[in-house]
């Protein structure tokens, strides 16, 4: 071993050693980084670290609160390399950074690469204050799971970093099954599938992936905050789904889904036309002919609407091809494959209108979209057997506002 290679390696053991009481998060006792062959058989399942003490050789227990150190040790320089990022980068007029010089930013370097091109200044920034937060919570003793999907790509990246900064220190093994305590779930890992669109033939929208990326610091439950600079202000004219009318609901209250709305109630639908020219022009050039194709018919919407609902009920959950336009301000409109495609009658927030609830792949983006916005949709199964290949149930109730 070099003397260089001897130094780095004992600056790790004191930074590495300089954390290793200072991971409080109530999920990640002791016990958990302990290696198996150490553990005794105690009383209780979830022994608390003074137990564990008490029975882990004195070695071992060092080992193990090293290894749990080196978790806040990957969150720290995760923050550290954010900052360094912000202070060195220059973005453009449009807030975005030379892709050559931010190539080995943190945001290129573990964040989906399909939406690097609206990745901007504040996305940045609100990557560092979500770093900020992931340290935060793994020092608090009342930590709770990821709030947003940001945090959850974050502390993914973590436990990655954590792994290697254990074998770099010689402290053996990381410990396995982190990854079910720290993580609401893996859906995300979808987000980096940089091919999808390509194979399924969709065009990236500026539009659409920006407002997609700022979902990622929405949190995912009403009792959960993510820090609230991370949520992303933008003037980009946000994707047309219904579901914006939300008011917020306050810290703390009661679900919102808990309302008895009827979408699906018999009274007469709403009269809508399409939502633009553009909308009108591209159903007329429609080719009806086509197989099981559904194009709005204005001059009778009950009968139109009846004919979507038979129509999406041919495939799994309404999987298909969606046609539509997605914000006023585009000239064209787009085809999305969809997972799933349900018909409603109402929306539950005025002004009332049908709408289809619909899952876009290929990352099943949910969204409320009005049936005046749409110029086609076609069945197909392949589209959710490619995206949803385990067979789940239909999609939860989108939570409503308090009527």
């Amino acid at each position: 071993m070099t003397d260089d290679v001897h130094h780095h390696h004992i600056d790790l053991l004191l930074e590495i050693a300089a954390s290793a009481d200072r991971v409080r998060h109530p999920d990640l006792p002791l016990t958990a980084f302990v290696a198996p062959q150490h553990l005794p058989d105690y009383d209780t399942d979830e022994p608390d670290d003074e137990a564990v003490e008490a029975s882990v050789p004195p070695d071992e227990l060092r080992r193990a609160r090293m290894r749990r150190g080196v978790l806040l040790v990957a969150a720290h320089r995760i923050v550290d390399h954010c900052a360094e990022d912000l202070s060195r980068l220059r973005f453009d007029a449009h807030g975005l950074p030379d892709a050559d010089t931010a190539e080995d930013s943190f945001v290129y370097g573990f964040f989906p690469p399909r939406y690097r091109h609206v990745y901007d200044r504040q996305f940045f920034r609100s990557v560092l204050t979500t770093a900020v937060k992931v340290s935060y919570d793994l020092a608090d003793p009342s930590g709770g799971p990821a709030a947003c999907t940001a945090e959850e790509i974050i502390r993914d990246t973590v436990l990655d970093m954590a792994g290697d900064l254990c074998r770099g220190a010689g402290l053996g093994r990381f410990p396995k099954g982190l990854d079910e305590v720290l993580l609401e779930d893996t859906d995300f890992v979808r987000l980096f599938d940089s091919e999808a669109d390509e194979r399924l033939g969709v065009a990236p929208d500026p539009a659409f992936d920006a407002d997609t990326v700022r979902g990622w610091f929405e949190s995912f439950r009403p009792e959960t905050v993510a820090h609230p600079y991370g949520e992303i202000r933008s003037v980009t004219p946000s994707v047309r789904d219904m579901w914006s009318r939300r008011p917020e609901a306050p810290f703390g209250a009661a679900d919102p889904g808990d309302n008895d709305i009827d979408v699906d109630a018999p009274e007469p639908l709403a009269q809508c036309g399409p939502v633009t020219e553009v909308v009108a022009r591209e159903r007329a050039a429609a080719d009806r002919t086509t197989t099981d194709l559904w194009v709005p018919d204005d001059s009778d919407l009950e009968a139109s609407f009846a004919a979507l609902s038979v129509v999406a009920a041919r495939t799994t959950q309404g999987s298909g091809w969606l046609t539509w336009q997605i914000r006023d301000d585009t000239d064209a409109v787009r085809t999305d494959p969809v997972v799933s495609l349900t018909p409603h009658r109402h929306f539950p927030i005025q002004p009332d209108e049908p709408w289809v609830d619909t899952e876009i792949a290929p990352h099943a983006r949910r969204l409320a979209i009005p049936l005046r916005a749409i110029v086609s949709y076609r069945p197909d199964d392949a589209v959710r057997r490619k995206w949803m290949p385990v067979p789940d149930g239909p999609p939860p109730p989108m939570p409503m506002p308090p009527v």
